[in-house]
């Protein structure tokens, strides 16, 4: 029998909080505890604040069968939509949020459009920093983590939290919807994730993308593949003996680790000096280039985002094809900073 997860409003609000207004889904199913996991260890590994076996831990939760089949597949397929760019990544996120903002405001709440953080820079190293440059200014990013205090000084979490809990709760009805209920896609690891069709969030990408439960599956599941690439990247023999030659360059410049991830996790945990953490940046940075671990991640990296991509080829094609198709759109939207279409009913999100 599947049970349901309770949560109290207050729950619910420290979720709100802590996830800074952010649309909530329901993960069920066999695989939904290691999904999870998976998920928050890929986290981790991005932005840069891994343990030593995050990104290998990832391996065992997406172990693929038919890979063969599906390559061969894949093959005779026709190619993939292009990718969209980081500006373009930044053009759709804007044109949702002003979405989102939009119909929040139908509801009674207000609700800021702003860009991604400072700390999303580090997401650049998720095997191992290689950036000398980078590494000289920032050290391990835990300086801009610590320091940037975006996430304090944001105005949808200072207004959040001064709304009373009952003005809290229907907030969350409004952005996220009353139940998980209306959408659903089942993960890379199996597990089942669901949310509701009928919210401001749902509303903004109906209304970006056009099909709604299209763009529910295939992003939810490319939005988890990192995990997929990162295990097989992590497991390749060349990756091994990169690791392998960068620890002894770290060795020969007083730094004894195993790892990249163990040197950042180590680093971070001990909570150094700037100075301190940066030294061991660069000594990092400096190893990944010298060693050759840089040009073998890379091209690790590269090859098996392909073989991913080809196993999960439908979905990535039509998250790409939506996101193509959504650019004029969202140009019209960034420019006049509101929508020009009419919005569709969501009175059932706050019932």
């Amino acid at each position: 029998m599947r049970r349901k997860a309770r949560r109290s409003p207050a729950d619910h609000a420290k979720a709100s909080v802590h996830g800074n207004f952010t649309p909530r889904m329901k993960v069920t199913g066999s695989q939904a505890g290691p999904a999870r996991a998976s998920v928050r260890s890929a986290l981790r590994c991005i932005r840069v604040r891994g343990s030593t076996s995050c990104v290998c831990a990832l391996g065992a939760c997406w172990a693929l069968t038919g890979c063969a089949d599906k390559q061969r597949a894949a093959a005779a397929s026709p190619a993939l939509p292009r990718a969209i760019t980081a500006q373009e990544a930044k053009l759709l996120d804007r044109a949702k949020q002003i979405l989102v903002s939009g119909c929040m405001r139908r509801h009674g709440f207000r609700f800021w459009v702003r860009p991604n953080g400072a700390a999303a820079d580090v997401a650049r190293f998720a095997y191992v920093v290689d950036d000398i440059r980078w590494a000289s200014r920032h050290g391990y990013g835990n300086v801009i983590q610590r320091g940037d205090d975006s996430q304090r000084r944001d105005p949808n979490r200072r207004y959040f939290a001064k709304l009373s809990p009952a003005r809290q709760q229907a907030a969350l009805r409004a952005l996220n919807g009353a139940r998980p209920e209306g959408l659903e896609a089942r993960l890379p690891s199996g597990a089942v994730a669901r949310r509701s069709d009928r919210s401001c969030t749902s509303e903004a990408e109906r209304r970006l993308y056009g099909d709604l439960q299209g763009w529910f599956r295939a992003s939810t599941v490319t939005d988890n593949l990192f995990g997929a690439r990162a295990g097989r990247v992590t497991a390749d023999a060349g990756f091994v003996a990169a690791t392998q030659r960068w620890s002894a360059c770290m060795r020969a410049a007083g730094h004894r680790y195993v790892s990249p991830l163990q040197a950042r996790a180590a680093v971070t945990q001990a909570r150094l000096s700037f100075s301190a953490e940066r030294r061991v940046a660069v000594a990092e940075a400096t190893c990944a280039q010298t060693s050759g671990m840089s040009a073998t991640v890379s091209r690790l990296d590269r090859h098996f985002r392909a073989v991913v991509n080809n196993e999960f080829r439908a979905d990535v094609a039509t998250a790409r094809r939506l996101q193509l198709a959504a650019l004029p759109v969202a140009r019209t939207i960034a420019r006049n900073g509101h929508s020009t279409s009419t919005p569709q009913i969501v009175s059932k999100a706050v019932q």
